[in-house]
């Protein structure tokens, strides 16, 4: 691999690599070998973020937001934001039914997204989303008032 270095900006070195063993570089810096050039920054320094997106597992997240989608068409976008869902429609509910399901080795429910198992797993992270919202996001009543006040309905 042979690198070329492009120009110098903001404290920034850009190298241009090529993977091939002879090359050539015209005026814009593109490998007349054919190859598109592999432009990089070298010297860049940033203090990394703390939280690690770039460990979750992208099918995943995909998964869960074909299931947002699912619901958005079907209730309409946010539409579990607007007030806590409870009794059969809590998402506490939700993901004890999906996780059975699981374990029980059924087919998923919704032919729209498919009848693979795995969707069931996405299932209970979503509805774990909606639980996570309302302990956190949410000024709805808690789980907690929900059980020790007569007046909010189930």
């Amino acid at each position: 691999m042979v690198k070329r270095k492009l120009a110098e900006f903001g404290g920034f070195t850009f190298m241009n690599y090529c993977t091939k063993d002879e090359h050539i570089f015209d005026n814009q810096a593109t490998c007349l070998c054919g190859m598109l050039p592999n432009i990089t920054r070298e010297s860049a320094k940033r203090d990394p973020i703390k939280v690690r997106y770039d460990i979750l597992f992208p099918p995943f997240l995909d998964a869960l937001a074909k299931i947002a989608h699912f619901g958005a068409e079907k209730y309409g976008d946010f539409n579990w934001t607007k007030s806590r869902l409870r009794g059969e429609k809590s998402p506490i509910n939700h993901i004890y039914k999906h996780l059975s399901s699981y374990i029980c080795d059924e087919h998923y429910d919704h032919l729209e997204l498919g009848t693979e198992r795995k969707w069931h797993l996405a299932s209970i992270a979503f509805n774990a989303m909606m639980e996570f919202y309302y302990e956190t996001e949410a000024q709805l009543p808690s789980i907690q008032e929900k059980s020790t006040t007569s007046k909010i309905k189930m």
